[in-house]
C-alpha cells in the first residue's frame, strides 16, 4: 500500500523547496524546544502566514502517516503538538520530515500474514522525554511481518518513574489490544486466551520494534525497526522500490508537455508509428503547449484552434488498447476516431 500521489501534493502545497533528502524522519532533538520566553526576545515565532502552512502541512503528514506511512508517525506525534504556536526549530523539524520523504516516496507498506489465530503487539514507552516532562507511548500490532495498526503519541499523565511510565503505554494501547482480539474472534478464530494460547512476554530493546514510535531513532536502529514495522528491507533503496513498482500505479505526469512529445505519457515501445501520427497529426500546425491534468485525467488546452476533445480521445484510446495488450506487446490494432466538429 502506498500514497504517492498524496505525497507528491504535499511536496507541491509546501511554500518552499524541500533540499537534498535525509536519512531519518527526526533528529535526535525532536523533543527538545526553546524557551517560551527567549523565542519573545529573539522573535523566532512563525509569522500567520507561515504558521497556517506549518498546520496545513502537519494535517497532510497526519492523513499518510496513520494510513501507510508509519515510519514518520512519532515525528508527526511530536509536530501535533506544535501546531499552536510553532517556532522557526518547528518549522526545520517539518522539512526534515519531508526530506525523509523525499528519500522514501515509493516505500510501501506490506503486510503479510503468518497465521490470522495469533496477533503480536508491541507496546513500549519512553520516560519523560517530552519538555513537561511527559513521556511517549508507541505500540504496533502484527499478524506477520508489516504493522495494519500502529500509532505514536504523548502520554497524558504525569509519572514518578519508568515503571509507571510503561504501565500508562499498555493503558493507552488496550483499547486497539481488545479491539484487535473481538475482530479476530468476529471472523470464526478461537478465543486463544481461553485456550491458553496467548502470553505476555518480556521483549529485549533490539526485539522491541515499537521502539521506533517513541523516540527519534538513527542509523542502523531505525532501519532494523522500520523494516518490521514497514515490511521492507533493512537496507531499503528508493530506487530499487521504484523499479519494482508497475508503471500503470505510478503517479502520472504533471506540468507542461510539448505537444510533439506528449505520447511521452505513454512508453514510446508499446504505441505504434499509426498512433504516434495520429496524436501529432492533430497538432502540427500549432505546436502547442499542453498540461496533463492527473486529477482529471485529462489533457488540457490553452489554444483554441487545436480540436482538444479530439486530442483526448485519441490519447484514451490508445492507453485503453495499451492496457488491454499488455506492457510487453508492440502491436496493436486501433480505431479511428473522427473529429469532433
Amino acid at each position: 500500500m502506498s500514497m504517492m500521489k498524496h505525497i507528491d501534493k504535499i511536496f507541491k502545497d509546501f511554500p518552499e523547496d524541500i533540499g537534498k533528502s535525509s536519512q531519518t524522519p527526526a533528529s535526535e532533538n525532536l523533543f527538545k524546544i526553546r524557551d517560551p520566553e527567549e523565542n519573545d526576545k529573539s522573535k523566532k515565532w512563525l509569522d500567520p502566514e507561515r504558521t497556517k502552512d506549518f498546520h496545513h502541512t502537519v494535517a497532510q503528514l497526519l492523513f499518510v502517516s496513520t494510513r501507510v506511512r508509519r515510519d514518520i508517525q512519532t515525528a508527526v506525534a511530536f509536530l501535533t503538538t506544535r501546531v499552536k504556536k510553532p517556532d522557526q526549530d518547528d518549522w526545520g523539524k517539518l522539512k526534515r520530515v519531508l526530506k525523509y520523504l523525499k528519500g522514501t516516496k515509493h516505500m510501501r507498506l506490506r503486510l503479510s500474514v503468518d497465521n490470522l489465530g495469533v496477533i503480536h503487539w508491541w507496546v513500549d514507552a519512553s520516560y519523560n522525554v517530552h519538555e513537561d516532562c511527559k513521556g511517549q507511548t508507541g505500540a504496533m500490532m502484527s499478524l506477520g511481518r508489516g504493522a495494519p495498526i500502529s500509532f505514536s503519541r504523548k502520554q497524558k499523565l504525569n509519572v514518578r518513574s519508568s515503571c509507571e511510565g510503561e504501565l500508562v503505554g499498555v493503558d493507552d494501547a488496550m483499547p486497539y489490544i481488545l479491539w484487535a482480539r473481538y475482530f479476530i474472534e468476529a471472523q470464526g478464530y478461537t478465543d486463544k486466551v481461553d485456550a491458553g494460547e496467548v502470553s505476555v512476554e518480556y521483549r529485549p530493546t533490539d526485539q522491541m520494534w515499537c521502539d521506533v514510535l517513541t523516540k527519534p531513532k538513527q542509523g542502523q536502529a531505525i532501519r532494523k525497526d522500520r523494516a518490521m514495522l514497514m515490511n521492507c528491507d533493512v537496507d531499503y533503496c528508493d530506487e530499487k522500490s521504484r523499479s519494482d513498482i508497475p508503471a500503470v500505479l505510478l503517479p502520472k505526469p504533471e506540468g507542461p508537455v510539448d505537444a510533439d512529445s506528449v505520447t511521452s505519457i505513454i512508453s514510446q515501445d508499446n504505441v505504434s508509428e499509426k498512433d504516434r501520427r495520429s496524436v501529432l497529426d492533430v497538432t502540427k500546425k500549432t505546436r502547442q503547449t499542453m498540461t496533463w491534468d492527473a486529477g482529471q485525467n485529462r489533457v488540457s488546452s490553452k489554444n483554441g484552434k487545436v480540436r482538444q476533445r479530439h486530442l483526448e480521445l485519441v490519447i484514451a484510446g490508445v492507453m485503453r488498447d495499451r492496457a488491454a495488450m499488455g506492457l510487453n506487446s508492440r502491436r496493436a490494432t486501433y480505431k479511428k476516431i473522427s473529429p469532433i466538429t
